[in-house]
């Protein structure tokens, strides 16, 4: 049975599982969550989640994946959300009771994990990848923890606002951010506990399911990032614990190229103790080798990297943002700025700016 303080922090994270911005712009989602909220049956199972992985916005997954999977009442409901012909609090009302009427679909996939690496984050990941160009980096050996399918190990295959492209990206940030090459990628290596594989049907279908409804732009992107990933430059996924896997996905790096590490929200699925253990072991490797490391966290769940303190304020849309923190190789980690979760938007600091 979970504990009263267990019923409160899941009840307030499913209040909460959308940033205010993501709210207005996924209505369904967000009476979804605040109804989920108020049903004993929906905050008991995310109590049962294990800890690391207890997102509320998992709950939101599992029930698109039955969904997609053509569960008789969710697949009309996603659908008719998809498509607008469906009131929020009516679809938030359906879903809810068919939570309570037949929990077990939410048992049987709590092993899940919602780390699916958005790839709208590739925005952010190429302006971070700029800025080491204009350094003087012309290539790197790249590794992202916590990978899911490896996808944003592609950040030079994504490009900007290009609305005839598939593929395209946006992000409202100082266009300066956003323009120039990137270093040549030559070596990508993914981590995760356990990666996704995009030939795997059950695999694409999570995938799938943890891209909101009503966000068609991204649900039509991330079909051309499956579409397209077979003739892409090769990537290794290592399966494994972080900071277990680390020595191995160094080993893979060539040797003789600046290696840059990255990851994006998904710091905040580790313990504080292995938070901790990480951020050591890559400064460590940031203060003796050429290696950098970046990442882009909700800052209050990463306690255990000891994020550095901000320079500004978030920005007023900014409620949930995360913040984008850069160590270069021989440096002290600064930080560069906040940005959108799924990398709408980035709101660079003076430590980012352009470099001659």
């Amino acid at each position: 049975m979970p504990t009263a303080e267990e019923i409160r922090r899941a009840t307030n994270s499913l209040q909460h599982a959308l940033a205010p911005e993501d709210r207005e712009r996924n209505p369904g989602y967000a009476a979804l969550a605040d109804s989920l909220s108020h049903s004993a049956t929906a905050v008991a199972l995310l109590c049962e989640v294990p800890r690391n992985s207890r997102n509320p916005v998992l709950l939101l997954g599992i029930l698109h994946y039955h969904a997609l999977g053509g569960h008789h009442e969710l697949a009309t409901l996603f659908d008719a959300l998809r498509h607008g012909t469906i009131a929020p609090e009516a679809f938030a009302h359906a879903a809810t009771n068919v939570v309570e009427s037949n929990p077990d679909l939410i048992t049987s996939e709590r092993h899940r994990t919602t780390q699916t690496n958005e790839v709208g984050r590739t925005a952010v990941i190429g302006a971070v990848l700029r800025t080491f160009a204009r350094r003087g980096i012309d290539a790197v050996d790249l590794i992202d923890l916590g990978c899911s399918a490896g996808l944003n190990l592609y950040p030079d295959l994504f490009p900007l606002d290009q609305a005839d492209r598939a593929l395209s990206v946006s992000c409202d940030a100082p266009a300066w951010s956003l323009t120039g090459g990137l270093p040549r990628i030559e070596t990508r290596i993914g981590v995760d506990r356990e990666p996704l594989d995009v030939n795997v049907a059950d695999d694409v279908r999570w995938l799938r399911a943890c891209v909101w409804p009503e966000d068609r732009a991204r649900g039509e992107r991330l079909d051309a990032a499956l579409n397209a990933s077979a003739s892409w430059p090769a990537r290794t996924l290592l399966a494994g614990s972080l900071p277990g896997v680390l020595d191995e996905a160094f080993a893979l790096t060539s040797g003789e190229r600046p290696v840059v590490v990255m990851h994006t929200w998904v710091a905040a699925y580790l313990s504080p103790d292995e938070q901790s253990d990480l951020a050591q072991r890559l400064r460590e490797r940031v203060a003796t080798t050429d290696t950098s490391w970046f990442y882009l966290e909700w800052p209050r769940g990463v306690a255990g990297l000891k994020p550095p303190p901000p320079t500004e304020p978030t920005p007023s849309h900014g409620d949930g943002a995360a913040q984008l923190v850069v160590t270069l190789a021989g440096e002290e980690s600064q930080h560069w700025g906040w940005a959108h979760s799924h990398g709408r938007w980035l709101a660079p600091s003076a430590a980012f700016g352009p470099k001659a």
